[in-house]
C-alpha cells in the first residue's frame, strides 16, 4: 500500500473551496409561523436589533441578509448573524430603518424574495443617566426610546413582509385590474414537470457517470487500479476485496452527496441558481479547478494524512482495512478528482430542482469510479491488456481544466445578466470559449511528439473553435446555449415591462406572447436555442406582441411597490415585481412558464411550460 501512496503522495486539492463556495448559504431555519422584530439595550452606546418568528410547516429560511436604508446616528458592529445585528450609538438622536430580506422554499419550490421593514428612532442616554445605571449595578439608564414592534403571518404565500400601511413614496399594484386578475381555470402546463425532472435526473446521471470515467484516466487514479487489484490477488482474496473495495468508494461518495442534499433541498436550489456571491464564488473556484489542472499551481495534501491512512489500513485488516484503503485512494486522488467533483456538484445544485440530485450524481460517478477496481479483480488478465501509464494522462488533466475553466464562465454570466453589469455578452463569452479551445487545439500540435493519436485530439477542439467561431459571425450555437447568455436578436421587437407591452398590444391590434424566463435558467436557455430558433415558430411568433420577463432580475424599482390592500407585501426589484404576477395571476413559479393572452390579460390558450418538442410547441401556438 504504501507503493500505492508514494505514486500519488504530491497531489493538491480544492474541493474545500466548493464547500466554502456552498456551506455559506447554509442556513438553519426553524419551524415558524410569525414573524416580529425588536430592538433592545445592547451597552452604554449599544442596541441589538433582533428578529424572531416562525414559518408554517413544510417551509423553512433558505437565505437571508439586512438592508440599511437610513443609518443617522448608528453604524454596525460586525455583521448580521443568527437573526441580530447590533449597533453602536454615535448621536444623541438617532434614526435607522431598513428591511431584512429573506427567501422562505418548500419542498417543491421557493418563493420570491420576502421583506421585513424596520423603522426606528431614538434617543441616547446622557453620561449622567449612564453613570447612574451602572452605579446602580445595571444599565437601565441607556434603553432606547423604540415605540414600534411590527409582526407579521405567514398563513399565505404571497403576504410575508412588513411595510408601511400608509407608503407615501411607492406605487401601489391593485391585484384586481384585469391584467393581474388570475387565469387559474384555464391554466393546464403542457409541459410534464415530473416527467421533466426526472427525465433531468437520468441525464445527470449518465453526465456524472461518464465524468466518472473521465477521473479514471488522470493520473490520480489510473496508475493505482493495476497496484490495488495485484495487492488484493496476492492477498487470495482478490474478487471479495476488489469488490468491498468499491463499495467502499460508493459509499464514500454518496456520503459527499447526502451532505450536499441535507445542505440545498430542492427549493434552494433554484433560489442559488441567481444568487449573486453564490455564482461569483463558484466561478472562482472552477477557475481555480481548472488551472491546477493545467499545471499552473499546486496544492499539496500534508503526506501525514495519507500515511497515516495507508498504515491504519495495514494494521487494521477487514472491512476497516478495506474503507480505509478507498478513503486513502479518495484522499490521494483528490488533485484530479476534486475539480471533477466540485464541477458536478456545483452544476446540480445550482439547476437541478430534485432533492435527491446530488445524492444520484455521486451515486453514478462514484460507480464508474470503483467499477474498474472490480472488473478486473474479476478478470485479472485484462490488466496485462491495460494501458501503461504516461504522459499522456497529463495530455487528460489540460483537458479537463479547459474545460473547468469553460464551464467556469457559465456562473460568472448568470451573475453578469441578473445584476445588470454588462461584462459577459453573448459575444464576449463565444470570443472568450473560442480562445480556450483555439490555445487546446495549438497545445495539441505543439505536444504532438508525445501523442500517438495527437491528430483526433487535435480534431475535436479545432472543429468546436471553428463552430464558435461561425457562432461569433452569426452562425448557429445550439450546441453550447445552454452554457451561454441569452442571444438579442436586433430585428426581435421584446418588452421587458408587463403593463407597456399590453399597452403595445391593445394598440397594434395584437395577441401576446408571455414569457416568463430567467437569466440562470438552464432549462430557458435550452428552450430559447431549440424552440425559438425554427423558422416556423419564428414566423408565428410574429403574430405576437411578445414580454419577456424575468423574474432573478434584482435591478431596483424606481420606487418600491406595494399591494393594494394588502401592504405588507412590499416589492423592491423588477424580479419581485413579475414572480408576484407569475404566481398571482398563473398560480406558478416556474420556468420557463409561456402564456397567450389577449389584450385586455385574459388567457387564450393552456401555458407551457418546459418541453424542446417544436411540433408540440406549434400544436400549442396553434389553440388560440
Amino acid at each position: 500500500m504504501q507503493e500505492i501512496t508514494d505514486i500519488v503522495m504530491k497531489k493538491n486539492i480544492l474541493s474545500y473551496i466548493l464547500l466554502l463556495c456552498m456551506s455559506w448559504l447554509a442556513l438553519a431555519a426553524d419551524a415558524q409561523a410569525s414573524y416580529t422584530w425588536s430592538v433592545s439595550k445592547g451597552g452604554a452606546d449599544e442596541l441589538i436589533l433582533t428578529f424572531n418568528g416562525r414559518l408554517d410547516d413544510g417551509w423553512h429560511l433558505s437565505d437571508q441578509s439586512i438592508k440599511f436604508e437610513v443609518a443617522d446616528g448608528v453604524e454596525r458592529i460586525g455583521g448580521f448573524a443568527n437573526n441580530r445585528q447590533k449597533l453602536r450609538i454615535t448621536k444623541k438622536n438617532y434614526h435607522f430603518k431598513g428591511y431584512m430580506e429573506y427567501i422562505v422554499c418548500s419542498d417543491v419550490s421557493c418563493l420570491a424574495p420576502q421583506y421585513v421593514e424596520f423603522d426606528v428612532t431614538g434617543e441616547a442616554p446622557s453620561a449622567n443617566d449612564v453613570q447612574e445605571g451602572k452605579a446602580k449595578g445595571d444599565d437601565a439608564a441607556v434603553t432606547p426610546v423604540v415605540s414600534t414592534e411590527k409582526t407579521i403571518d405567514a398563513n399565505d404565500s404571497v403576504s410575508l413582509s412588513v411595510a408601511q400601511k400608509s407608503p407615501m413614496d411607492s406605487v401601489i399594484i391593485d391585484l384586481s385590474d384585469p391584467l393581474w386578475k388570475p387565469v387559474l381555470v384555464k391554466n393546464a402546463t403542457v409541459g410534464d414537470v415530473a416527467e421533466t425532472r426526472q427525465a433531468g435526473l437520468w441525464r445527470g446521471a449518465l453526465i456524472a457517470f461518464l465524468a466518472g470515467l473521465l477521473a479514471l484516466l488522470t493520473p490520480c487514479v489510473w496508475p493505482i487500479i493495476p497496484l490495488t487489484v495485484s495487492y488484493f490477488l496476492k492477498r487470495g482474496r482478490g474478487v471479495k476485496d476488489a469488490v468491498m473495495f468499491g463499495i467502499c468508494i460508493v459509499g464514500i461518495f454518496i456520503l459527499l452527496g447526502l451532505a450536499v442534499t441535507s445542505l440545498f433541498g430542492a427549493n434552494a436550489m433554484n433560489q442559488l441558481a441567481t444568487n449573486a456571491v453564490f455564482n461569483i464564488v463558484c466561478f472562482l473556484a472552477l477557475l481555480l479547478f481548472g488551472l491546477s489542472l493545467i499545471g499552473l499551481f499546486t496544492v499539496t495534501l500534508p503526506s501525514s494524512w495519507s500515511a497515516n491512512l495507508d498504515s491504519q489500513a495495514t494494521k487494521k485488516g477487514g472491512f476497516i482495512g478495506i474503507f480505509l484503503m478507498a478513503l486513502t485512494l479518495v484522499v490521494v486522488s483528490f488533485s484530479c478528482t476534486a475539480p471533477i467533483v466540485g464541477t458536478l456538484l456545483v452544476e446540480i445544485v445550482s439547476s437541478e430542482s430534485s432533492t435527491y440530485a446530488p445524492l444520484v450524481g455521486m451515486l453514478a460517478f462514484s460507480l464508474a469510479l470503483a467499477l474498474p477496481f472490480m472488473l478486473f479483480a474479476l478478470f485479472p488478465s485484462m490488466l496485462k491488456r491495460m494501458p501503461r501509464s504516461g504522459v499522456w494522462m497529463e495530455h487528460v488533466k489540460v483537458v479537463l481544466g479547459v474545460l473547468e475553466i469553460a464551464f467556469a464562465l457559465k456562473f460568472l454570466s448568470v451573475a453578469d445578466m441578473t445584476y445588470g453589469w454588462g461584462i459577459l455578452s453573448w459575444r464576449t463569452f463565444l470570443i472568450v470559449w473560442a480562445l480556450l479551445f483555439g490555445g487546446l487545439t495549438v497545445y495539441f500540435i505543439v505536444k504532438r511528439n508525445t501523442m500517438k493519436w495527437w491528430i483526433i485530439a487535435t480534431v475535436l477542439p479545432l472543429l468546436l473553435t471553428i463552430y464558435l467561431i461561425n457562432g461569433i459571425a452569426g452562425g448557429d450555437t445550439k450546441l453550447v446555449s445552454a452554457f451561454m447568455p441569452p442571444k438579442t436578436d436586433a430585428t426581435e421587437t421584446v418588452f421587458d415591462d408587463y403593463e407597456k407591452g399590453m399597452a403595445a398590444a391593445r394598440k397594434a391590434g395584437k395577441k401576446v406572447f408571455l414569457d416568463f424566463t430567467g437569466y440562470g435558467c438552464v432549462n430557458c436557455r435550452k428552450m430559447e436555442a431549440a424552440v425559438f430558433t425554427d423558422e416556423r415558430v419564428k414566423a408565428k411568433m410574429s403574430d405576437f406582441i411578445v414580454i419577456r420577463l424575468y423574474v432573478d432580475d434584482r435591478t431596483e424599482l424606481p420606487q418600491k411597490m406595494y399591494v393594494k390592500e394588502n401592504t405588507e407585501k412590499v416589492l423592491r426589484t423588477v424580479g419581485d415585481k413579475w414572480s408576484l404576477l407569475e404566481e398571482h395571476k398563473f398560480g406558478q413559479i416556474t420556468q420557463p412558464l409561456y402564456a397567450i393572452l389577449d389584450a385586455d390579460g385574459n388567457a387564450l390558450t393552456t401555458t407551457y411550460s418546459y418541453d424542446e418538442d417544436v411540433e408540440k410547441f406549434l400544436r400549442w401556438l396553434s389553440l388560440r
